[in-house]
Formats: structure tokens, C-alpha cells, sequence
């Protein structure tokens, strides 16, 4: 039986009112919002939105991983794994579940929207996308390229490390 707040959130004119909140403000409180906003799929036709507005570049960041994995990612309790279980040594990774996005996305202009973002954060996620995706192709070396001279250092590890899987490959 769902809860009563689920079903307001349901509403369009609450949707709408949300993401216009998300959008506009540049508080890490959103995030949370966010999150779980996407956990349950209330904003998932308006990731587009979200992805070209928001102020806060890791909602844009987030926007982007989902539309351009077309899935929705989101921890979901943490788990103890042993590396040495007679010496007691163990860490804690945190378990991930995932749902479908089903949205129809030109994953070209994305990727370029977010390589030509001004945030970090932003060109951070399109580098890592592409090797996430293993996309090594003429196209992943000319954005790589590109993103060498980045003022962000991880940006330009990441470019580093595709062309350099570029050049392995051959």
C-alpha cells in the first residue's frame, strides 16, 4: 500500500515544484532530494532538464551518468567483505542497485555538452563515462585530446588513460 507522501509526490504541479527547486538552488541538500527522487522515478523525463539547468554541478553530473548509462544507480545498504578472515581484516563496500531509464538520448551531444561544461565535475564524468563504456574509437581520442590541456588534473588523467588504451589497442 503506498504512503500517502508518495502519492503527492506523484502529482505533476509537486514534480514540477521540485525540480524547479533542484534546479535553482546550489545546496548539497538537494542532492538527497535528488537521489531519491530518481530511486523512485519521479524526475526521469525531466533528467534532460536537469542535466542543461541545475546550478549544482553534481545533480548535472548525476543527470549525465544516468542518461547516458540509461540506468539509474543508487546504494542500497552496505556489505562486509573479508580479504583475511583469519587475520581479521575486512572492509565494507556498499551494495548498488540499478533500474532502467527509458528515455531516447542523442549520447553524442550529451557527451559533448558535458565535455564543454565549465564545471570539473562535469568534464570528470564525461571522460569517465567513455571509459566506463570502453568507447575507444577515433571519436573517444579526439575528445581525450582535447581534455590533455584541462585545468582539472583528473580530467586530464582520464584523458591520459584513454589514449593510452587507444594506443594499446592500436
Amino acid at each position: 500500500m503506498p504512503l500517502p507522501f508518495q502519492e503527492v509526490l506523484k502529482r505533476p504541479d509537486v514534480i514540477k515544484a521540485i525540480c524547479d527547486q533542484i534546479i535553482s538552488t546550489a545546496t548539497s541538500a538537494n542532492s538527497a532530494v535528488f537521489r531519491y527522487a530518481l530511486k523512485i522515478g519521479l524526475f526521469d523525463q525531466q533528467l534532460p532538464l536537469i542535466f542543461k539547468s541545475a546550478k549544482q554541478p553534481s545533480l548535472r553530473a548525476l543527470s549525465f551518468n544516468a542518461l547516458f548509462d540509461g540506468e539509474i544507480r543508487w546504494p542500497e545498504g552496505r556489505r562486509t567483505y573479508w580479504v583475511d578472515k583469519p587475520l581479521g581484516i575486512s572492509r565494507t563496500i556498499s551494495e548498488m542497485k540499478t533500474r532502467p531509464l527509458f528515455l531516447d538520448i542523442n549520447k553524442d551531444h550529451l557527451l559533448l555538452s558535458a565535455l564543454n561544461d565549465k564545471s570539473p565535475v562535469m568534464r570528470r564524468a564525461a571522460m569517465a563515462a567513455l571509459i566506463r563504456h570502453q568507447i575507444i574509437s577515433s571519436r573517444a581520442q579526439e575528445f581525450a585530446q582535447s581534455m590533455l590541456s584541462d585545468r582539472s588534473k583528473a580530467v586530464r588523467e582520464r584523458a591520459q588513460f584513454i589514449l593510452s588504451r587507444c594506443a594499446q589497442i592500436g
